[in-house]
């Protein structure tokens, strides 16, 4: 029923020539229109609400492809590709905990704008990677998460094997992700620099302390004063760099953490000019 054929009935509920205007009767006539026509409205806006949230609002024009690829222990992990220019390094972003490549989606962009290319996937148990040797897995145990770094080797491999990785790889850690990505690091020659994002002493059981201290490319730490695991962390962590080719902690007030880090466009601004200055 539309909001007019609700009048209409309203009227009709009033309109009766026998009723006592005073009377019980007209007054439970004139509560019962009211109530139709609330309803209806309530009505309309929960339909149009529905509909909204399922189509969603209008996405983005973007560059990426689909990108799919195997662990060396049987996960089917699929993300977003996005095609680089030829003189510059590849990013590999791994996000955090209960989210998928889709939190990424905005960095992302604007990297890509800037001429990089990219590999943003969905780890393991998450998103779109819930298949492992052909069996869905819909939860995850820490065990699994534990080995995060095998998702990381084969975005990395994936890359290598279109030829992409000749000047190196540049990985994106968010939370638990940046613990994987700077324990994964440290043993790969190919990754050239590394950003943690909200990386914490102990996620999961991902400790990357004594990988941080051996780790020799350039490195960025990024956290929020307000998230004070990660922020403390952070700043126990850049003080024991020494190996390091490059170092910097860009932190402010506030409180976000893992991907959400990058929601403020000034940080955004400031993690891609450090990429660019040091890739």
């Amino acid at each position: 029923m539309t909001v007019p054929e609700a009048k209409a009935v309203a009227k009709d509920l009033l309109a009766d020539p026998d009723r006592d205007p005073g009377g019980k009767g007209f007054v439970l006539a004139i509560i019962s229109a009211i109530m139709v026509v609330v309803l209806v409205i309530i009505g309309a806006y929960l339909y149009t609400m529905q509909n909204n949230l399922q189509s969603g609002p209008e996405p983005p024009k973007t560059d990426y492809l689909p990108i799919a690829f195997t662990t060396e222990d049987g996960w089917d992990l699929h993300g977003d590709f996005y095609t680089g220019s030829a003189d510059k390094p590849y990013i590999v972003l791994v996000h955090g905990m209960n989210e998928d490549r889709k939190a990424y989606r905005t960095f992302a962009g604007e990297l890509h704008t800037k001429g990089y290319g990219i590999v943003s996937y969905d780890s393991r148990g998450f998103g779109q990677s819930k298949v492992r040797n052909g069996t869905i897995i819909e939860a995850i145990p820490q065990s699994e998460i534990q080995k995060g770094g095998l998702d990381v080797k084969a975005a990395v491999g994936a890359l290598e094997s279109r030829g992409l990785t000749s000047h190196g790889v540049i990985l994106v850690g968010a939370s638990v992700g940046a613990n994987i990505v700077a324990v994964y690091a440290v043993n790969d020659s190919r990754i050239i620099d590394i950003i943690l994002l909200s990386p914490g002493d102990n996620y999961q059981g991902i400790m990357p302390q004594s990988a941080i201290m051996k780790y020799t490319g350039d490195i960025l730490f990024v956290a929020y004063k307000g998230d004070d695991l990660a922020y403390q962390s952070c700043t126990i962590f850049y003080g024991n760099v020494t190996k390091a080719k490059a170092k910097n902690f860009f932190y402010n007030d506030g409180l976000y953490h893992g991907t959400g880090d990058l929601i403020k466009s000034d940080m955004r601004s400031k993690v891609v000019a450090w990429i660019e200055a040091n890739d």
